[in-house]
């Protein structure tokens, strides 16, 4: 009798350690994440490039782009599985994706709302406060990033795969 139940416990646990993704599944599911993700690194840049143009329409064409980047994103990521049984790499997507959109509500939009003004009504007080609107979203896109990282690091080495640092449009 235990020799059968040493045989059963041992092919279950063959079969569990087969299930889990290869190298090369889990190196395709870190591809298609970060590459949802360089597209909108890149506008990130072009929106807050656009506050400082201090061109209305160029800001607003500019963050309608990075809005429906944003939306498609997160339709995407949330759509797919998980790897292994383990989300933790997509949820970190997910969240940068989210507070992404968060950052362009509470800091984009009211920095273009103050630079849309004609440039001679802008004062030095407004200046500051695009700044700060500026700098707090750059703050909020590093730390969502770092969490996104960690988990792509962490898969990485799980599943024996390296990334590559990508640059994006504007770093090249």
């Amino acid at each position: 009798m235990n020799k059968i139940i040493y045989t059963i416990l041992t092919l279950a646990c063959i079969f569990l350690y087969s299930c889990k993704p290869t190298a090369d599944e889990a190196g395709d599911y870190n591809d298609k994440l970060a590459s949802i993700q360089i597209p909108i690194i890149t506008a990130t840049d072009e929106v807050e490039e656009a506050v400082y143009s201090y061109d209305k329409e160029e800001m607003y064409a500019s963050l309608s782009k990075i809005e429906k980047q944003v939306d498609s994103s997160i339709e995407i990521v949330s759509k797919m599985g998980d790897l292994g049984g383990k989300t933790s790499f997509k949820d970190a997507a997910l969240t940068l994706l989210k507070q992404t959109k968060e950052g362009l509500e509470k800091e984009i939009k009211p920095a273009m709302k103050i630079n849309s003004k004609p440039i001679d009504d802008i004062t030095e007080e407004d200046d500051m406060q695009v700044d700060k609107f500026i700098e707090n979203f750059e703050n909020r896109i590093i730390k969502y990033n770092e969490l996104f990282l960690k988990e792509q690091e962490a898969q990485a080495k799980e599943y024996g795969y390296e990334t590559e640092e990508v640059k994006t449009d504007t770093e090249k």
